[in-house]
């Protein structure tokens, strides 16, 4: 496990843990779990008595390690703790359990702490964090100041100065990311907890930068001859899952929309869809803030799976008409072309391209001799 970083803030944050629902508090320890153990899983209720996770190398099916967030406002409830901590050693064969409430433990809590589930279980390490742990590492590090910013909104004052310096004035939405290159790094950074971003800034141009690995969401900005593209990475499997980007379509013409998606679900190839409105749903802080409904055209494009031909080329010409017989295998089309197959016989080469178009159909013919 990985050592949490003890922090250094330079103005510590009051972080108002117990005003937090038990679904927000759930996240924010599931969060700070990865900072201290980028290994760990979240689960999902029934979770057999543990929220996050860190699986035994030897058996996916043992937990090594094991938090229980406990959002207890105003008495800590020890029945349920025991309750909990029981079903981690049933279901999980846990060895260490750490449970994490929104407050530091009083002398006479960290003895009832003590006495109720410390040694319940042989051979069982039971520990606690509380709101000093969690604000250290909210504290201590960019991704750990991205959880705070995530739920409270809170950020270093002497970071913002700072930030505002270095990038010529103030950096506080997506809208000054031209105007001052030089802060777009610690602006994304700490925008939130779940992504990072990988970001080009280059002249505009027709040729596409590749993505991202794992890239869940891209968003390119224009300004005059300039151009902004922004890859959206899940920091964690879970982060993807449950916090990643969504979209709901409404199309001016539903019949004729549906009918070509499935056409290309089913045969693969491309097809535009018509005019639409699509409202987005979950996108990464800062770039919710623009981002929530736009209207447009909707293209959809799936790779189809091309099998190799045998072909019969007849070839009339002036001089008289000639038959070739030639076995077409398939190759790696260009740019811009869904399909390609080429073939050689007696010092001819042939290639053909396809582009499939749904409602529509392209070809294009090569013969090299």
């Amino acid at each position: 496990m990985d050592a949490v970083p003890s922090g250094d803030p330079k103005h510590p944050l009051p972080f108002r843990f117990r005003g937090l629902s038990d679904d927000e508090f759930d996240e924010l320890v599931d969060l700070v779990a990865h900072v201290a153990d980028s290994a760990v899983v979240k689960t999902r209720a029934p979770d057999g008595g543990l929220d996050t996770v860190r699986l035994a190398e030897d058996d996916p099916l043992r937990a090594m390690w094991g938090i229980q967030a406990k959002l207890h406002r105003e008495q800590i409830k020890w029945p349920n703790c025991k309750e909990s901590l029981d079903r981690a050693v049933e279901q999980w064969n846990v060895r260490h359990v750490t449970f994490t409430f929104p407050r530091d433990l009083t002398v006479g809590q960290h003895k009832n702490f003590v006495k109720h589930l410390v040694g319940r279980h042989s051979g069982i390490e039971v520990d606690w964090w509380g709101a000093t742990k969690l604000t250290a590492v909210m504290t201590g590090s960019e991704v750990g100041r991205s959880i705070a910013k995530r739920f409270f909104h809170a950020e270093d004052p002497a970071d913002l100065v700072d930030r505002a310096t270095r990038a010529g004035g103030p950096l506080r939405s997506p809208d000054d990311l031209f105007e001052r290159e030089g802060a777009i790094g610690d602006f994304l950074r700490t925008a939130g907890p779940h992504f990072d971003f990988h970001t080009t800034n280059r002249p505009r141009s027709p040729d596409e930068v590749p993505r991202a690995p794992n890239a869940a969401m891209r968003l390119e900005f224009g300004r005059g001859d300039q151009q902004l593209i922004v890859d959206a990475v899940p920091r964690t499997p879970a982060a993807g899952e449950h916090y990643g980007p969504k979209a709901s379509v409404a199309f001016k013409d539903r019949e004729r929309a549906v009918a070509l998606l499935k056409d290309v679900q089913s045969h693969g190839g491309r097809a535009t869809l018509g005019e639409a409105t699509i409202r987005f749903d979950r996108i990464p802080p800062p770039f919710d803030q623009i981002l929530s409904e736009v209207d447009g055209v909707v293209s959809v494009f799936a790779e189809r799976p091309i099998e190799s031909w045998a072909a019969s080329i007849r070839a009339d010409t002036d001089e008289g008409s000639a038959t070739l017989d030639m076995d077409l295998a398939t190759a790696q089309p260009e740019a811009d072309w869904d399909a390609k197959l080429i073939g050689q016989r007696n010092g001819v080469t042939v290639e053909l391209r396809f582009m499939w178009r749904h409602a529509a159909f392209a070809r294009a013919v090569r013969v090299l001799r």
